[in-house]
């Protein structure tokens, strides 16, 4: 199974913007949408053979030490 961790997309969405096939349909991952529930998946089911990993997941997984920007991802 393949295993894919991300806050906002899907993995169709990165087929459209990569045109890579390994993330053509949805119907072949399991799709987690924060740390927790991967972590969850993960401790329930073993590692899976293939993960995609989000580059920024969501600033409430994050320390606060490290939050000193105020970031607008929707801009960059």
């Amino acid at each position: 199974m393949k295993l894919f961790l991300d806050d906002v997309r899907v993995p169709y969405d990165v087929f459209k913007m990569t045109i890579n096939p390994i993330y053509e349909n949805n119907e072949d991952w399991v799709i987690v949408k924060h740390y927790y529930e991967f972590v969850s998946y993960i401790t329930e089911n073993g590692i899976s053979d293939f993960l995609s990993f989000d580059n920024d997941l969501s600033l409430d997984h994050y320390f606060n030490e490290n939050q000193e920007g105020n970031y607008d991802y929707n801009n960059m």
